[in-house]
Parts: C-alpha cells; structure tokens; sequence
C-alpha cells in the first residue's frame, strides 16, 4: 500500500484524522505524515498502532528469491 491509499482506507471507515489521534494516542500531524507522500518518517509503532485502529495488520514475511 502506498501512504496514499492508507488515507483511502481511513475515509473507507468513516474516520477523520482527528478520530484516528484520540483512539490511537498520535498526533493528527503524525497521521497526516502517515498519509501523505511528502510527509515525515513515521515510526513502525506509529504504523502499526494506525493500521489496528483501522482493523488491519502488518505482517512481515521472507521474501522468496
């Protein structure tokens, strides 16, 4: 997913940037930066606290070669 469609995903449920802050305790700056092409460098905990506020999860996998 880009940070593009992670925004797509958040309007999906209906939420607003600020709903996402006050249920996952980031900032609405720090869910913009997740959302947006040009914004920060969010951290893996800010990522994953996001995507469960959403319902979904990251998952890590080997590549195959």
């Amino acid at each position: 997913l880009t940070k593009i469609q992670l925004g797509g995903l958040r309007k999906m449920k209906r939420l607003t940037q600020k709903e996402v802050s006050e249920a996952t305790g980031l900032s609405v700056q720090c869910i913009s930066d997740i959302e947006s092409e040009d914004g920060g460098n969010p951290t893996l905990k800010s990522m994953i606290k996001y995507l469960d506020c959403l319902g979904y999860e990251m998952v890590f996998q080997k590549r195959s070669i």
